[in-house]
């Protein structure tokens, strides 16, 4: 029974620290009403999502590269 518990700790602890509150690349949080920081996301493989984004060649994509007229961008709170 300790085994799991410990386990189970373990498991939230490196969720934590994998998974912060802090955007990829960021050094803190955005401030309301601020700009996003520029989040670099890798390319998809799949060819149709590629295509769906706008994105061609591969590497890494950021924001603006979407050939869209708005981008949406849905942010979880962690708290």
């Amino acid at each position: 029974m300790k085994r799991v518990l410990l386990n189970q700790l373990v498991a939230i602890a490196i969720f934590a620290l994998l998974f912060g509150a802090c955007p990829a690349g960021a050094q803190s949080p955005p401030k309301k009403g601020g700009k996003l920081p520029n989040i670099s996301l890798p390319v998809p493989g799949d060819p149709a999502h590629r295509t769906y984004l706008g994105l061609s060649g591969d590497g890494v994509f950021t924001i603006p590269h979407i050939k869209a007229h708005t981008v949406i961008i849905e942010i979880f709170n962690s708290y």
